[in-house]
């Protein structure tokens, strides 16, 4: 690919914290939505976006366990229209362009109609009151606020906010409607893991450029598909909100907490010799993912595979690597499982300065307890298929029905369910359940005629608690979960945020205990 623009010009951004005006131990915060023009790249002008208070990514939240936050969510928007120019394609038989900047030339191309200017916040992964969660049908238009309450009663673990606008989710989020909320606790201090300019959150999402009438990049973001319910992948890939930036290290330990918060881009991500991208670097250790901390940490041997919405955290040791330039690569196909060679190896570069080398990280044999949930008390096994709608290629669904299909699944509170996702499609779904974390049980082929003694692999990644699991085509994932602390109406639905608002998303309700349904 003619990447058009250079790899590894800028220094990699830290989102600023922002600082909440506390009463009654309560720390309130104010979130606005609003109009910016943010340089993604040296060799860009500003690109337009939607931001949360005038940055991209949106500002870091700090919060601790049990400590109550309030966020008002405010739509400040103006008059100015929706920054993302949304292309389908209609390119011609087994190509794409997609991976290609611009619109391109190839096949056929039209202009979807303006979108509209409403939003919703939602924050992934927290156990939160319904009417905090950030449904869909309440999103706001401009001059509306809403106040959300976050009691964080969860263990210390890297969440994210982005928006969760009916229909327009992948559009919103696009645009730059993604920011980092960081929960942390006295167990995880007791650790003393890299804090401060050694703890790195990197959000990783895929974008695309629009031309001028000499192919050079406009710095303005170009949503392009290849049908008119497909999903986007981009030919540049973005580090909290830089394209392929650079970021200078010591030869010391860091943290590195890696989310994925690409619309449909699949991440499988090894740490390599930037000159020999077949040289891996045995440097990388697996301590926690979507919920927190694991057991134990897991040294890293293949790549990691990160679905949208998934979250790792992960111990970085570069003390044996001081002068070296490493890279961070991607190898997954796009789309995934089935797609290509992945058009966008390239994520970012550590650049390991001289200096003294304090040795290896010394992580403890323990992290944090998980206990099993015990899956010999659960009420139900709900059966859940995944599935395309063959009368409109793109759409989705859930046991064939959409989100506004009513409600099937109304587990109580406090009850443990198994729920068995059966993939039967060619993509992977990363399914994601709003306020509850979960344990992945297993994996089985759905084709009778596998052999059953061949069980199918639960990556270190997906042990402990998840709140996103990979559910891969072809097979039946199976996971326990235990539903509280909160009753009220949640949602579930696949994280490619194409398909979930292509409806691939479906209500769920958390009842109270003494209700029989």
């Amino acid at each position: 690919m003619d990447r058009l623009l250079a790899p590894f010009r800028d220094q990699l951004r830290r989102p600023p914290v922002l600082s909440p005006l506390t009463r009654h131990g309560i720390d309130h915060y104010r979130m606005e939505v609003c109009a910016a023009q943010v340089r993604l790249h040296a060799d860009l002008p500003a690109t337009p976006l939607w931001t949360y208070n005038g940055v991209y990514p949106g500002p870091t939240i700090e919060a601790f366990r049990g400590r109550p936050v309030a966020i008002e969510w405010v739509n400040a928007l103006g008059v100015e229209r929706h920054p993302i120019r949304t292309f389908i394609g209609y390119p011609t038989a087994n190509e794409t362009s997609q991976s290609r900047p611009g619109r391109d030339a190839t096949g056929r191309w039209s202009e979807q109609g303006p979108l509209l200017r409403w939003v919703i916040g939602h924050l992934h992964g927290a156990a939160v009151p319904a009417q905090s969660d950030g449904w869909p049908d309440n999103a706001m238009f401009p001059g509306m606020s809403v106040t959300g309450c976050y009691p964080n009663p969860q263990r210390a673990a890297l969440l994210w906010y982005h928006d969760h606008a009916m229909g327009q989710t992948a559009q919103n989020v696009y645009a730059g409607l993604a920011g980092l909320y960081v929960l942390r606790d006295d167990e995880e201090a007791a650790l003393e893991l890299p804090l401060g300019e050694h703890e790195l959150p990197l959000l990783l999402q895929d974008r695309n450029l629009d031309l001028d009438a000499e192919g050079r990049p406009t710095g303005a973001l170009l949503y392009k598909l290849d049908q008119p319910h497909g999903e986007f992948y981009g030919p540049y890939t973005l580090v909290n909100g830089t394209i392929w930036p650079f970021v200078e290290v010591s030869p010391v330990p860091y943290r590195l907490r890696i989310i994925n918060g690409s619309n449909a881009r699949f991440y499988r991500v090894t740490l390599v010799d930037d000159q020999d991208h077949d040289d891996q670097v045995d440097a990388l250790t697996l301590i926690g993912n979507d919920g927190g901390l694991l057991p134990a940490p897991a040294p890293v041997r293949d790549a990691m595979l990160l679905g949208p919405g998934e979250r790792v955290d992960i111990i970085a040791d570069f003390g044996g690597y001081a002068g070296r330039r490493l890279m961070l690569r991607n190898d997954a196909p796009a789309p995934y499982p089935s797609g290509g060679a992945p058009s966008n190896e390239v994520v970012m570069q550590f650049r390991v300065t001289e200096g003294v080398t304090r040795g290896s990280v010394a992580l403890p044999e323990a992290l944090s307890p998980i206990d099993p949930i015990a899956i010999e008390a659960s009420t139900v096994t709900r059966v859940i298929t995944l599935e395309e709608d063959p009368a409109v290629p793109g759409m989705m669904r859930l046991n064939g029905k959409g989100f506004h299909d009513g409600v099937d699944e109304m587990p109580r509170l406090g009850d443990t369910e198994i729920w068995e996702f059966r993939n039967p499609t060619e993509d992977t779904h990363p399914m994601h359940l709003h306020l509850v974390a979960f344990q992945v049980l297993s994996r089985a082929h759905l084709d009778p005629g596998q052999p059953s003694s061949q069980p199918l692999a639960i990556l270190n990644t997906e042990r402990g608690w998840k709140d996103v699991v990979c559910c891969h085509p072809g097979q039946a994932t199976r996971i326990a979960v235990r539903f509280g602390p909160f009753t009220g109406q949640y949602m579930y639905h696949c994280h490619i945020l194409e398909h979930e608002d292509h409806d691939m998303m479906r209500p769920y309700v958390v009842v109270p205990p003494e209700m029989s349904m």
